[in-house]
């Protein structure tokens, strides 16, 4: 007895050791905001909004936020003459997530369709990276009006059969979920972080410093690592749903890849190129998921000349 005894004791105190080590690195991760906040269906969504000219709408991946797309993508197309607005996802960067359906693809889509209301925002050019690549081709199919051009990054729109990172499906399991993401994943997550971000940009390399200047490691706080985890559960489920209303997206849009993404682009490019009569493919050879950054100016000059076409 004094044995197990002993045992659950250290148990207990390990536990609670993990538990304050959690405490002490999250209180690490606050953030500065970039933009300014507005109040949208009963949440407070942060974004940017500089520029002048023609809209465009830039909406990052999973994992992310806005700082990803004002790393390098923004700034350049501001400079070509647009006014451009970067969002942080619900629930990601310094956005709230009040609505737990907001995990949803169309959900996303129609917070950020109500969000350009505000903002006297029609029809921009819509353009989305990886998830926010199916929130933004759920904009154009669920809101064809509110999408002037569209270009798709690395964007996931078919259905793979819905398998995720263990993590993440751990996360979604009622306490137990709740104790990893608030006491281990801190620890783990950022001890791993940079190796994570490797692996995201390979087979190409990261970015010098990408984590720093992107403040991506907010993806460790507790709920930001949740509300994520449950965007990619459901992510499965909500582009198989779209897909019927791809033959309906007959106006000419951009689909980018790079052949080497770990988010296949034997699957989603050449699935929209059978499903989607407007779908345009460039593939970049021997590119991976962070061609917005590794193939710059490639994608830059895409998202232009579908800018461009907006204005027509």
């Amino acid at each position: 007895m004094k044995v197990l005894l002993l045992i659950a004791v250290f148990l207990v105190l390990s536990l609670v050791g993990f538990w304050i080590v959690a405490r002490v690195l999250i209180a690490r991760l606050s953030s500065e905001p970039l933009g300014t906040f507005a109040e949208v269906r009963g949440e407070t969504i942060h974004y940017v909004d500089e520029g002048q000219g023609s809209a465009i709408v830039l909406v990052h991946g999973a994992s992310g936020n806005l700082g990803d797309m004002e790393l390098r993508l923004a700034p350049a197309l501001r400079a070509a003459g647009h006014r451009v607005i970067t969002i942080d996802r619900p629930g990601l960067g310094l956005s709230s997530r009040n609505d737990p359906t907001l995990n949803e693809i169309t959900a996303q889509a129609d917070l950020i369709v109500a969000l350009l209301d505000e903002l006297g925002v029609q029809a921009p050019t819509m353009v989305g990276h990886s998830l926010g690549g199916a929130v933004s081709l759920a904009m154009a199919v669920n809101h064809p009006e509110r999408v002037g051009q569209l270009v798709d990054i690395s964007g996931v729109s078919h259905s793979w059969g819905g398998e995720v990172w263990w993590a993440y499906g751990l996360a979604g399991i009622p306490v137990v979920g709740s104790f990893f993401i608030n006491a281990l994943m801190p620890i783990v997550g950022l001890a791993l972080f940079e190796s994570s971000v490797d692996g995201t940009f390979y087979p190409e390399p990261a970015l010098p410093g990408y984590s720093e200047k992107t403040q991506t490691e907010m993806i460790m706080r507790p709920r930001t690592f949740a509300n994520n985890a449950a965007d990619v559960r459901a992510l499965d489920e909500g582009v198989a749903a779209l897909q019927t209303g791809y033959a309906n997206l007959t106006q000419p849009f951009d689909v980018v890849f790079g052949t080497e993404d770990y988010v296949s682009p034997e699957l989603h490019a050449a699935g929209l190129e059978r499903d989607a009569p407007g779908a345009k493919i460039t593939l970049i050879e021997g590119a991976g998921h962070m061609i917005h950054h590794t193939q710059f100016e490639t994608v830059r000059d895409i998202i232009l000349a579908a800018a461009a076409r907006n204005n027509e």
